[in-house]
């Protein structure tokens, strides 16, 4: 079972938050349904996924507390690649995504 505290110490170790005021401020929420999540157990997921989404933090760890084995940053080898390509793989590149192909 998860627990709501677990949870939510692994998000604000992630986030580089200390007390709950922090956390359910960066949630923007407010103490009271913070405070009632906590006392019942119930961990906000869409809350928790969207954070974990626009912060690139593994979800799977934040919930579980396991970190997965290849965690790749997409978004941050995608440029290393971009970074190398020729002008004329840019285009094709363009066109691809352009279309939809890819």
């Amino acid at each position: 079972m998860l627990l709501f505290e677990d949870v939510i110490k692994r998000l604000k170790e992630s986030l580089q938050l200390k007390t709950d005021k922090e956390m359910y401020e960066f949630m923007g929420t407010n103490q009271g349904k913070f405070s009632m999540w906590k006392s019942r157990n119930k961990i906000p997921y869409e809350e928790i996924t969207n954070i974990c989404c626009n912060k690139n933090l593994d979800l799977n760890y934040i919930l579980n507390g396991k970190k997965q084995q290849n965690f790749v940053d997409y978004k941050k080898e995608n440029k290393k690649m971009l970074e190398k390509l020729t002008d004329l793989e840019h285009e094709n590149l363009y066109h691809l995504l352009k279309s939809n192909i890819i």
